[in-house]
Formats: C-alpha cells, structure tokens, sequence
C-alpha cells in the first residue's frame, strides 16, 4: 500500500542516487541559500542530511563516499556519517558542469571542454573534447559498468566516445553528431559495449561504442513526447526512461517491442535511481514538484504497484496547516521561519489571516516581524489589511519603524491613510508629523511630508481628519512661539 511521508528537505531535486535502501540526493534552492546531500532510509523513512555551503547540482558515489558538484562550481566530498561537505582541495581549470562514478574509486568531471579523470581526490589524466567554432557545453556523460569506456553528450548533439588504452589511461575514440540538438541523457548497456542515448529531437537511439559511431532507432514511434531526463537498468532485460512528459516508459533492451507506460499521478520527472527496498526493487523517480516516488518493479523490469512518496518541507508544512492540532500548525510555523525563504515567509503571512487560532495567528505575525529575509516588508504590508485591529497596528508599528529609507516611509504612511482602517491611518498621521519635525531630514523633504499630512485632510474617515488637525495645530504652535 502506497503511503506518504513529509520530510524537511528543500530547494530544487538536481540529482539523485540510490545504494541499497539509501536514497541520496541533492537540491538547489532557488534564492542561492546553502542546501545539503539529503539522505532518506526508504526502510525506516527517515531523513538526515549533510550540510553544503552552496547547493548540489550533481551527484555520485564512489564507495562510501559522496561527491557532489556545487552550485559554485566547486567539487564536495562527505560520507553518510559526516555533518558536513568537505571542499576538494582539487585545483579545476574552471567550475565543474557535470560528474560521473567512473568506479568505485574513479570519477569523471567535465570543465568546458575537458573531463578529468579523479582518482582518490586527485587528477590522474585530463581528456580533451574536440572543440567547435561555436560553445558547446557537456549536457550528459557515462560510463559502462567496468569502466572502461566513457560517452560524453553535448549541447549540439554531438557524442563523444572515450576507450582505456595503454598504462590504463583514456584516449578519445570516436565523435559524431548523434542527436539533433541536446543530448539529454546516456546510459550504457551492463554487457554489450552499447550505449543508448536520448536527445532533445526526441529520439532514442542505441549505438556501438566500438568503431564508428553509427545510432540505431531505437525509440521509433514510442518516443516521449518531451525531453528524456534519465534512464537506468531495470532487471536483466530493460531499462527505464523518465520525462518531462509526466511519464516514466520501461523498455525492452533488445527488440522492437513496444514499451509500458506509467503515467498515473505523476508529473514531470527530473532523475531516476534503481534502490533495493525490503529486498525488493524500486524505481526511485524524483518530480518537478521536488517529490520523490517509489515504483515496485517485478523481477521482469516491469512496473509495478505505486510505494512511497517523500515530500518536501513545503508540502509538509501545508499538510500540517490543515492539522486540527495547533501544535502541528504552530512546528509548521517555526519550521519555515527556520528556513526564512521567500516562499517560507509568504505561507507564515497566509496564517496571519487564515489560521483559526488567535495565538497561532499572532505567533504567524510575530515571526514574521523576525525575518531577516529582503523582500518580507513586502509580504507583511498584507497584513495591514487584516481584519484584526492588534494585528494590523502591530505591522504597521514594525513597518514604520524598519524602514529605514524616509522615502519608503512616507510611501507607507500614504497608502495606509487612503486605506479602509481609521487605526493605522491615525498612526500613519502621528508617524509623518514626526518626520516632519525629524532634524536629519532636509528641509525639502519635511515640506514634502507636510505637503502629505495636509492631503490627508480630505481622508473619508473622521479620526484621520482630527489627528490630521491636531498634527496641524502642533506645526502652528511651534511656529508662533519660536524665537524666530
């Protein structure tokens, strides 16, 4: 029975990788804040993490050993046990694109044009790609399972093909334009020395490593209708495609047989990984939604009933929100203030109005006074709209004093005296006739918030009026009894 478990990960799933029952996988958030290599016991459903100080863009495992390829371009190693990411000491010609486990000791990083082989955190040979008039980033590469062979997919299309040659090291075998634009994934056969590609032209195609590079149809009219993002090896005989078009297919490796489809509740897929669960194999497909979804597949490669489900801390915490349970709603709460991203803070200000719990509400308000986050004045302006009188004064009361540009805050004192509230409204008044007063403020800018506060007088609301008269009246007096 399929069952779903809220975890507190987060940002973009960019590549994941599975050993066993271990799910590994690494995201990138979208605003640039430091994520980690996330790690899920799909046994005991439990999360841990090792933080990063940047996000993860690429993934593999070498042993027990992690490397990740940073969002700065940097290479990273940890292991499960580690609470932190280790920077390679590694000196990269320029920012790392792409990796790939070559062996459990070997790893393939592509810069621009070059793939450096990495063997035990150190450069043994760097292979140089055949260089177009035109830049043509590395967009997939692999490596057949013992090692000995590497495929790289470019932006044009092209596939280039490396073989283990003499004092074990690589040389470049072949290259040729495979696909029509970008190579989107790669994927060898476990014994024949043949890899399949996929390609933004929508084709899947099964070519010879050895010799000439001649491709081989082998998607034909069962092609995805958007682009493949990964595939991998599913039983003895198939392997498995998953796409942008909310799809997974799994294929027979030999023949024309038409593939099986799996489609139900699933959105675009962004990578595969194959793990072992209760000794049973698992399809482990993450989603544009940043879920990842368990898949049994039968001995035959074929899919199977729906597992698990992970979701993110979004999900998570939109799930606790609909709790009866304030002390769900309230974790909720302090978990996305933790987290103090742009779409954290805009649901703790959707609790300030929607939450039924008077505390909870104030709670929502209060944190949300706290962040440190540079657009959430912007979010808690919202709030000055809220039906609730201690609400609305205590976001303007926060607003008004943490602006810190003057001009920003005669701004916010307008739009709240042409707003429906008599409370904040009065408020705004007194806040101008300080400004007004304010000794740092040149003159040209003082005559501009008197200009504000006499404007005010045509308010609809009779307090702001009064308040407005009586701000008047303080100017007038100062005015007659100045020495001046």
């Amino acid at each position: 029975m399929s069952k779903s478990f809220n975890m507190t990960y987060f940002g973009d799933i960019r590549a994941i990788v599975a050993d066993g029952s271990q799910i590994a996988f690494v995201t990138e958030h979208e605003e640039g804040l430091p994520t980690a290599l996330f790690l899920i016991d799909a046994e005991s459903n439990k999360l841990t993490s090792v933080s990063l100080p940047c996000g993860g863009m690429s993934l593999a495992k070498l042993g027990k050993q992690f490397w990740i390829r940073g969002s700065d371009g940097s290479l990273y190693s940890a292991t499960a046990k580690d609470k932190s990411a280790t920077k390679s000491k590694l000196k990269l010609p320029s920012a790392a694109k792409q990796i790939v486990a070559i062996s459990d000791s070997q790893l393939a990083c592509v810069c621009e044009n070059q793939v450096l082989v990495v063997d035990s955190g150190k450069v043994s040979k760097t292979l140089e790609l055949l260089v177009e008039e035109e830049p043509n980033p590395v967009t997939a590469i692999a490596a057949n399972p013992d090692g000995q062979w590497l495929a790289v997919g470019c932006l044009s299309g092209s596939v280039s093909v490396f073989q283990r040659k003499e004092q074990d090291e690589f040389a470049l075998s072949e290259c040729e334009n495979l696909h029509h634009g970008e190579v989107t994934s790669i994927l060898f056969e476990p014994e024949e020395l043949r890899f399949f590609s996929a390609g933004a032209d929508q084709k899947l195609l099964l070519t010879h490593a050895r010799g000439k590079l001649e491709p081989e149809d082998r998607g034909r009219a069962n092609n995805h209708d958007q682009r493949v993002t990964s595939m991998v090896l599913a039983g003895v005989n198939r392997f498995i495609t998953g796409s942008l078009d909310k799809s997974c297919k799994s294929w027979a490796r030999g023949g024309a047989t038409k593939p099986s489809t799996l489609s139900d509740g699933m959105v675009a897929v962004t990578d595969l990984a194959m793990a072992t669960v209760h000794k049973r194999s698992m399809l482990v497909a993450s989603q544009s939604d940043n879920s990842i979804r368990l898949f049994l597949i039968d001995e035959a490669g074929k899919f199977g009933q729906a597992n698990d489900r992970y979701n993110d801390l979004y999900y998570r915490a939109n799930d606790l929100f609909a709790s009866n349970a304030a002390s769900d709603r309230g974790a909720a709460l302090h978990e996305l203030a933790n987290l103090d991203d742009l779409k954290a803070v805009r649901l703790i200000s959707n609790r300030i109005g929607d939450d039924q719990d008077p505390k909870l509400r104030q709670t929502a308000l209060d944190l949300l006074c706290k962040s440190s986050h540079p657009k959430y004045q912007d979010v808690l302006e919202q709030s000055l709209g809220n039906q609730n009188e201690p609400i609305r004064r205590k976001a303007f009361e926060h607003l008004a004093a943490a602006k810190t540009d003057s001009a920003d805050r005669l701004k916010l004192c307008r739009e709240v005296i042409k707003g429906a509230f008599a409370d904040i409204g009065c408020e705004a008044v007194k806040v101008l006739q300080k400004s007004a007063a304010a000794k740092d403020e040149s003159d040209a800018f003082r005559n501009r918030v008197r200009e504000a506060i006499v404007m005010a007088i045509n308010s609809n609301t009779v307090e702001i009026r009064r308040t407005v008269v009586m701000a008047l009246e303080s100017f007038y007096e100062k005015e007659v009894n100045s020495p001046n």
